[in-house]
């Protein structure tokens, strides 16, 4: 199959260092990691390790403050954005995660901005992903625009709707901004899963996975993944999937199930 597969490290292993996680997930067979943010690692005995296990980093967030939807906190964001561009340039990472809203520590959106109306948040969010696609690109690096779920997980962030994520990227039109399709948050707002991937493959950039209910490996919900990858494999899609999940009992437990669905 085409499909790259990869696998986040902040959620598995969590009695570990970063970097010691790595060992795990290259053991299980994986070629390809993402992380989230940067700033907690040490970027050089990440990268050493990456390389001498083979591993490829292959997505990582861009910011971790700022906003997408209100103008006066752009400046943050794109700062943020520019300083994730050099660590992805380290890392070898093609991709950057965006997300509309700036999250804490727990994933609480920190700030919903309300006094901002839907179609001002929306036009802001257009025009700064046009000007950052034009510094992701003069660096090589592809913008990845993620909607969450606000029912469980992410009360009050703004990009909960993935019609209205397409309907931006289109607007945005440019080949280094793409969505990044959740399967797990997009399963929990509703969303036909087949129907978006079928319709709108050419928006989507790289997809996250884990089963709903939980947020765990696949297998444990009510997606139907072998089914996913079978359209993905109809479709085409040579691009990334990154599991990113919280295991149901232990770390080595779930990378095992995932090997299995992979091999």
């Amino acid at each position: 199959m085409a499909v790259e597969f990869s696998l986040c490290i902040e959620m598995i292993f969590p009695e570990l260092p970063p970097v010691e996680r790595l060992e795990s997930v290259a053991a299980a067979g994986f070629q390809s990691v993402e992380i989230w943010d940067w700033k907690n690692k040490d970027l050089s005995k990440f990268a050493a390790r990456c390389a001498t296990l083979g591993l490829h980093v292959t997505n990582m967030s861009g910011q971790r403050s700022g906003s997408l939807v209100d103008a006066n906190d752009f400046r943050t964001y794109s700062d943020e954005v520019s300083a994730s561009i050099g660590v992805a340039k380290q890392l070898c990472c093609p991709n950057l995660m965006l997300l509309t809203n700036p999250l804490g520590p727990d994933g609480t959106v920190l700030h919903s901005y309300p006094h901002i109306s839907e179609h001002v948040k929306r036009e802001n969010c257009v025009r700064a992903l046009s000007q950052l696609a034009r510094l992701a690109d003069s660096h090589g690096v592809h913008l990845l625009l993620e909607p969450l779920n606000t029912r469980i997980d992410h009360p009050g962030y703004w990009l909960d709707d993935a019609d209205a994520a397409f309907e931006v990227i289109r607007e945005v039109n440019h080949p280094n901004v793409r969505l990044l399709y959740d399967l797990y948050h997009m399963r929990a707002m509703g969303r036909n899963l087949f129907s978006d991937i079928e319709e709108h493959l050419s928006l989507i950039g790289y997809f996250h996975a884990a089963d709903f209910p939980g947020r765990h490996e696949p297998g444990t919900g009510t997606i139907d993944f072998p089914s996913i990858l079978r359209l993905l494999d109809s479709l085409g899609y040579d691009g990334t999937l990154g599991f990113e999940l919280s295991p149901t009992a232990s770390s080595e437990q779930a990378l095992a199930r995932l090997s299995t669905l992979i091999a």
